[in-house]
C-alpha cells in the first residue's frame, strides 16, 4: 500500500478556509449576519494561498485538490447559501419563506457542480498556466452574497438589499455554471510588471476599499460577477460592426476594380 504524504502549510491553510466556513455558518445561526460575511472574505483569503504555496513549496497533490474542493463546498457553497436563507426568510423580507429555500438549494447545487466542473477541467490542464475561468468562480458568487449582507448593514435603506437579494442570488447560481471567461483577478494583480496607470489603479482600489469598504466590495465584487457576460456581449458587438464594416468596404472596393 502507498503511503499518503501530505504538504502540512497547503492543508492547513486549505482547513483555515473550511473553519471560516464554519464559523460563518455559526454566525448566521446565531444571527450576526456581518461577521458571518466577514468570515466568507477570510476565507477567501486561505483560498489564495494555499494553492500558491502548494506550488511554490512543490506540495501539490490530488489529495489537495480535493480538500480544497470539500472547504470550498462548505464555505463558498453552504455558508452562503444559509446567509441567503435566514435574511430572504426574516421578517422585513417581502419573499415567501419558500422562495429562501429554493435559493438557498439553488445556490450549494450550482457551486458543487462548478467546482466539480472546474476540478476535472484542471486535471487536464495546468491552472496556474491560464489567466482565466469558465463560470464564475465560486469564491467570486460567495463574496458577491457576503458584500451585499455588509452592505444591507450599511444602509438605512434596507428593504432594497432584500429586494434584490433573491434575483442576484439566481443570478450567481446561472453565472457559475456558464461558460462566460472571468480573467484571474488575483494573478492578473499580483503576476509579472505593471505600467503606472495598473499601479495608480490597484492603489486607488485599496483606498477605495480601506475608506468605503461596505461600498467598495460591493461594488468589486457584483462588478466582476457581471463583466463575464459583459465581456462576452462587447465581443460579439465589437465582432458584428466589424464584419458590417467589411461589407460596407467591399462594393467600393469591386467599383475601383471595375474601373
Amino acid at each position: 500500500m502507498k503511503i499518503l504524504r501530505i504538504s502540512v502549510l497547503p492543508s492547513l491553510l486549505t482547513l483555515g478556509n473550511a473553519i471560516c466556513g464554519f464559523l460563518s455558518i455559526a454566525y448566521v445561526a446565531d444571527g450576526r449576519f456581518v461577521n458571518a460575511a466577514w468570515m466568507i472574505f477570510a476565507a477567501m483569503l486561505f483560498d489564495a494561498l494555499d494553492g500558491k504555496v502548494a506550488r511554490m513549496t512543490g506540495g501539490t497533490s490530488d489529495f489537495g485538490m480535493q480538500l480544497d474542493s470539500l472547504a470550498d463546498v462548505i464555505t463558498f457553497g453552504v455558508a452562503p447559501a444559509f446567509l441567503v436563507k435566514v435574511l430572504v426568510q426574516s421578517p422585513h423580507s417581502p419573499y415567501h419563506s419558500k422562495i429562501a429555500w429554493g435559493l438557498s438549494v439553488l445556490f450549494v447545487l450550482c457551486a458543487a457542480l462548478r467546482l466539480a466542473r472546474f476540478n476535472v477541467e484542471t486535471a487536464r490542464h495546468d491552472d496556474d498556466s491560464h489567466s482565466s475561468f469558465r463560470g464564475l468562480p465560486s469564491p467570486a458568487a460567495a463574496g458577491s452574497v457576503a458584500s451585499l449582507v455588509i452592505l444591507y448593514d450599511f444602509l438605512d435603506q434596507r428593504q432594497v438589499i432584500l429586494l434584490l437579494l433573491p434575483p442576484v442570488t439566481v443570478l450567481l447560481g446561472a453565472l457559475m455554471i456558464s461558460r462566460f471567461r472571468y480573467v484571474h483577478a488575483f494573478n492578473k494583480v499580483v503576476r509579472g510588471g505593471k505600467s503606472f496607470a495598473q499601479l495608480a489603479q490597484i492603489v486607488f482600489l485599496l483606498i477605495f476599499a480601506a475608506i468605503l469598504p461596505e461600498i467598495a466590495f460591493a461594488t468589486l465584487f457584483l462588478g466582476f460577477s457581471l463583466s463575464g457576460p459583459a465581456r462576452t456581449i462587447w465581443r460579439l458587438l465589437h465582432r458584428k460592426a466589424a464584419v458590417e464594416t467589411e461589407d460596407e468596404e467591399a462594393p467600393s472596393t469591386e467599383a475601383e476594380v471595375g474601373r
